[in-house]
Formats: structure tokens, C-alpha cells, sequence
């Protein structure tokens, strides 16, 4: 009795080795998918103006860096689409669109802890995003020359001069990916939340929050 319990440890033992502990693997991928950004103001009650999200694309590259079957280190780089949108009704028969669009060229280093499955690997993640501005700019369409907001006439499209020109923030998320012999799929979803003011003149923080939904395709090599 004593042998077949000490042969079934030792034969749990060796199934969870094989399960957890993995040969070190790198899979290069591509990723695409949608993003939808907005501003996060702090506990500053003296704003008084909530955006609508700006929706845009999210394309990258990624490198999956993994030392165990459970935990992989995941340096990207994204290019993302972050702003905000306006409806502004100006008069019974006119409407406003005032937009501020940001490209930022973003690289985030996110860790990954994977549930220890054979093919369906769900997998939880978190980590850290920089990223650089490449181009900031305000629009707007429509309103005609009674466009009242932000209270001054603007031209119908012109660069944002006080934009810090990095913004870090912290990613949450989860996703899954499949275990296929060449080939690694996968879909997540990440929560973005700035940490740094991204306007440099103001007086109170406002910050970058979103999300972004992406699909992409990992090569085993």
C-alpha cells in the first residue's frame, strides 16, 4: 500500500513537472484590434466637461518570451489611436464634432500567468506601457463659423501644442490563446490606466484611460 502511494506522488509529481516547468520557447506574433480612449480626471469636482470615447486601431508586433508553461514575459510594440470626441448640438439645425487625436508609438512589457492546459491556455496579465506621442492634434467639422466650443474659434484642424510628449500608464487584462503545433492564436482584452498628466499646462490631472479588444497570430520557432 505504502509503494503504490509513494508511486503516486512521485507520478503527480512528475505530471506537474511536465505541465509547469517547459523548455525555454520565444514566439514572435503580430497583433490588431480596436481601442476606445477617453480622459480620467482625478478627484477634481471644478471639471465639468465627460467626453465621448474616441475609437481606433491598435497594430503591433510582440515577442513571447517563455520559461515556463505557466509564465511568459510579453515586450510589443503597438502603434495607438487615443483621444477624445464631442457632439456639440450649436443651434437647432447644426451640430459639432470637436475631436483631440493622439498617436502615441506604445511598447508595453506585460507578464502572463497561463492556466497549465495542453491546447486552451486562459491566461491572466498585467504590466507597464510607455508610450511616445508621434502627433497631436485638435479638429472639428461642422458648426459653421458659430462654433461655440472651447470657446474660442479654432481652425478645422491644428496641432495640440501642451501635450506631454510621454505617457505611461499600467495595463490589466485577460485573454486565450490555442495551442496548435505551428501556430499560437490567441484574443485579449486590456484595461489601460495613465499615470501621468497628459497636458502639460493645466491645473488638474487628466490622464489616459481605455481599453483595447485584439486578436493576433504567434509563429513557434
Amino acid at each position: 500500500m505504502k509503494g503504490c502511494l509513494f508511486s503516486f506522488v512521485i507520478g503527480a509529481i512528475v505530471c506537474c513537472n511536465s505541465f509547469v516547468f517547459a523548455k525555454t520557447s520565444v514566439q514572435p506574433g503580430i497583433t490588431f484590434g480596436l481601442s476606445s480612449f477617453n480622459y480620467y480626471y482625478g478627484n477634481d469636482l471644478n471639471v465639468s466637461r465627460r467626453y465621448d470615447s474616441r475609437t481606433g486601431l491598435v497594430p503591433g508586433i510582440l515577442l513571447d518570451i517563455a520559461a515556463l508553461n505557466v509564465l511568459s514575459i510579453e515586450p510589443g510594440v503597438l502603434f495607438s489611436m487615443r483621444g477624445i470626441k464631442n457632439i456639440i448640438q450649436v443651434n437647432y439645425s447644426d451640430t459639432a464634432i470637436y475631436s483631440e487625436n493622439f498617436s502615441y508609438l506604445a511598447i508595453p512589457v506585460h507578464a502572463k500567468l497561463k492556466y497549465p492546459s495542453l491546447i486552451v491556455k486562459p491566461y491572466a496579465l498585467a504590466g507597464l506601457n510607455v508610450g511616445f506621442l508621434l502627433a497631436a492634434k485638435e479638429k472639428r467639422e461642422g458648426g459653421g463659423d458659430s462654433y461655440p466650443y472651447p470657446y474660442y474659434p479654432i481652425p478645422d484642424e491644428s496641432d495640440i501644442q501642451d501635450v506631454h510628449p510621454v505617457d505611461l500608464g499600467l495595463d490589466f487584462g485577460a485573454g486565450v490563446e490555442f495551442n496548435l503545433i505551428s501556430f499560437t492564436p490567441f484574443i485579449e482584452f486590456v484595461y489601460y490606466f495613465g499615470l501621468i498628466n497628459m497636458v502639460i499646462t493645466t491645473n488638474f490631472s487628466q490622464k489616459n484611460i481605455g481599453w483595447e479588444l485584439k486578436g493576433g497570430l504567434k509563429v513557434k520557432i
